[in-house]
């Protein structure tokens, strides 16, 4: 048997949830020195815009390329052991790694409903890649005033985290590597 033909057998769901758990946490901490080294920008609104791509576009860089290597090593797992694909392993570990998120939105209910006092500060500390996001919604620093449909609002920016797994892992169970076809892209226009 040679080993330049084996592939390992692909962790289980909550396995690579909690490593994609751990990427996320890692995005949250680059985005909250970002966010917090850059507060006196927040004056102006075109910036709090650029912020929230940059911060978004941390979260989706440091979930898209492991979740991408693991789609194309498990196309070769499947492949070799002819099994058929799990096609929501991606969105299974994103939601795994997103949890932690939801009950804090889930928390911050709690906070509006009074049944928790309000450390919304502490959610937008915890939630660092959506805080300039969360800043052009709410602008103010409490929950008490809040409708409804900015909970719905935090969810939605919550389930960025599911889907950038999910569309990374699918890419990569595809063979589809997106830097590379942009950089061959350009190759061909060279020529």
């Amino acid at each position: 048997m040679s080993l330049d033909n084996a592939v390992s057998a692909r962790p289980n769901t909550l396995g690579m949830g909690g490593k994609m758990l751990v990427k996320v946490l890692l995005a949250d901490f680059c985005c909250l020195i970002l966010v917090i080294s850059t507060a006196f920008l927040f004056m102006y609104q075109w910036l709090i815009w650029l912020l929230a791509i940059i911060c978004m576009t941390l979260l989706v860089a440091f979930l898209a390329g492991p979740m991408n290597n693991r789609g194309h090593r498990d196309r070769g797992y499947y492949e070799r052991n002819n099994q058929k694909t799990d096609r929501f392993y991606g969105l299974k570990a994103g939601l795994i790694a997103a949890l932690p998120f939801y009950l804090m939105t889930l928390v911050s209910v709690l906070m509006m409903l009074g049944i928790l006092p309000d450390y919304f500060l502490l959610y937008r500390a915890l939630n660092s890649f959506f805080w300039p996001f969360i800043s052009l919604i709410v602008g103010a620093f409490g929950v008490v005033d809040f409708p409804w449909y900015y909970f719905l609002l935090f969810f939605l920016l919550q389930s960025v985290i599911p889907l950038t797994c999910h569309i990374s892992y699918t890419l990569g169970l595809k063979d589809i590597v997106l830097s590379d076809r942009i950089l061959y892209q350009r190759n061909k226009k060279k020529k």
